[in-house]
């Protein structure tokens, strides 16, 4: 991740060529990424509580 993009927010939904931009990435390994980690998110129920947890306090931050 360069310099200028740790300071990046961003709002909203993003495209999978910024995704992988930011990681070092090319669009289909960001994507192949984003997969294996939703199959692990689906078949781990701890690490599924901790993602909906993770969202929960997300949204909890927006409202404030």
């Amino acid at each position: 991740m360069n310099k200028a993009s740790r300071s990046t927010v961003y709002d909203g939904e993003v495209t999978w060529q910024r995704i992988a931009d930011e990681v070092g990435l090319s669009r289909q390994g960001a994507k192949h990424v984003y997969n294996k980690a939703i199959l692990k998110l689906q078949k781990n129920e701890q690490l599924k509580q901790y993602w909906v947890d993770l969202i929960i306090e997300g949204r909890a931050t927006k409202c404030d």
